[in-house]
């Protein structure tokens, strides 16, 4: 049968000449996509009043073994930092002696050693060192946290009034050189926490062996941001590692921002130290245990989240390796 008009068709197998038909889409290509991640930045502020070491009682050795296991234990999943308290006589003015970076072990425990007689000593200046920690802060971005580690009653205040309006934190307010210097610094250092988590920076609050100073710890922790309502309380070096270690995990990410962002999540594929991961769809589709690999979930603008065991084991503190490929989609043309 011949047609009534126009070209008659080409012969059969011949191509087509498509042309402005197809959109330009690009070349086809597996794309290895490396994910990026910028460790968060926590900063950790030790007390060093003196009863931090007033033997018997020595807690400045725990605290300090517990700060070098955690910082050692997460060397590139969380740049550590730390601020000292002063020491000495009275109320000294403290300082950031290692400001947080990947890789700061080192860094950190030469900080730390010393005889602990000579490392602690004074009061408890703390509202002023989270004020300390504020503004070292200012000129840094990113994600930034605060982990206070204390003994003691905040003091060192600057309150002026009458004398019978100190809650003492001393055994003898009346020895000080000055009326406030024992004095209990509660809503100073409340208000220094929240001006912290008003710029975006959390702060957890830990209390060893504080027992005395429920009250006042919960403030400043129900203030700080992190989403607690009190502060954690520790006794020994066991329990403080724990609370470090808690922390630490909670803040490694499992979530990466990828540069080239996939249209279909059945077309990435994850690999954590050379096992796939698979997207938390194939759990539906039956066979998929992620008890072992944990699933993905592919979320907008090109992030990655891993769940489950997949996100566990990034928190472990060790080096893992991680990478995900985005292989070529079909392009179906009506």
């Amino acid at each position: 049968m011949l047609a009534s008009c126009g070209e008659p068709p080409p012969p059969p197998g011949a191509p087509r000449d498509l042309g402005a038909q197809l959109p330009d889409v690009g070349a086809c290509e597996l794309v290895h996509v490396e994910p990026s991640r910028e460790p968060p930045s926590v900063l950790v502020l030790l007390d060093r009043s003196g009863s931090m070491y007033l033997p018997p009682v020595d807690r400045w050795t725990p605290a300090v073994q517990a700060i070098n296991d955690v910082v050692s234990a997460y060397p590139t999943g969380v740049a550590f930092g730390l601020g000292l308290f002063g020491a000495g006589v009275g109320c000294v003015e403290g300082s950031v002696v290692a400001a947080p970076a990947p890789n700061q072990a080192a860094t950190i425990a030469a900080s730390l050693s010393g005889d602990p007689a000579s490392r602690t000593g004074g009061g408890t200046p703390t509202s002023a060192m989270l004020a300390l920690a504020r503004r070292f802060y200012a000129s840094r971005g990113g994600e930034r946290y605060v982990v206070l580690v204390t003994d003691g009653a905040p003091n060192c205040n600057s309150f002026q009034g009458a004398r019978t309006e100190c809650l003492c934190t001393l055994d003898d307010c009346n020895a000080t050189p000055t009326p406030w210097l024992g004095c209990l610094d509660d809503l100073s250092s409340i208000d220094a926490v929240a001006a912290l988590a008003s710029d975006g920076i959390p702060t957890w609050v830990i209390g060893y062996d504080t027992p005395q100073l429920t009250a006042t710890l919960n403030a400043m922790a129900a203030a700080g941001g992190t989403g607690r309502d009190t502060y954690i309380p520790v006794d020994d070096q066991v329990t403080l590692s724990a609370a470090l270690d808690g922390i630490a995990a909670d803040l490694v990410s499992c979530t990466y921002t990828l540069s080239v962002s996939p249209g279909d999540p059945s077309y990435v594929r994850v690999l954590l130290d050379g096992q796939p991961v698979p997207h938390s769809s194939q759990l539906t589709d039956g066979g998929v245990d992620p008890g072992t690999t944990g699933t993905f979930v592919l979320e907008d603008g090109g992030r990655v989240r891993l769940e489950g065991a997949a996100c566990e084991r990034l928190q472990d503190g060790l080096t893992h390796q991680l990478t995900i490929t985005r292989e070529c989609e079909p392009v179906i043309f009506g």
